[in-house]
């Protein structure tokens, strides 16, 4: 979570608009995003060979409600109703699969 919120930090809509920004700027977020993609690259393989599956097949399941509810919160995107649907379905399948 904290890797995806320094992300959208980096990215937000204010940073992409910018025609002011500079390349070495640029470069500096990128190798960031890049570091941070490797890192956890190496964090879930290490995750795969010390928790159970199944824990692991949750956290994965959850990701993109954590990415969805991030962006409404932090960009102030407006959802569409196929997003909301996907959130609900989620999270309706998630208590499913907790049982």
């Amino acid at each position: 979570v904290f890797c995806l919120s320094l992300i959208l930090f980096l990215f937000s809509k204010a940073n992409l608009n910018s025609q002011l920004m500079e390349t070495k700027k640029h470069r500096q977020s990128l190798l960031i995003l890049i570091l941070l993609g490797f890192t956890g690259v190496i964090c879930s393989n290490l995750a795969i060979q010390e928790f159970p599956v199944v824990l692991l097949a949750f956290v994965r399941l959850i990701e993109p409600l954590i990415a969805l509810s991030l962006s409404y919160f932090y960009l102030k995107e407006k959802l569409s109703a196929i997003e909301w649907f996907g959130i609900s379905a989620g999270i309706i399948g998630l208590l499913i699969y907790a049982l």
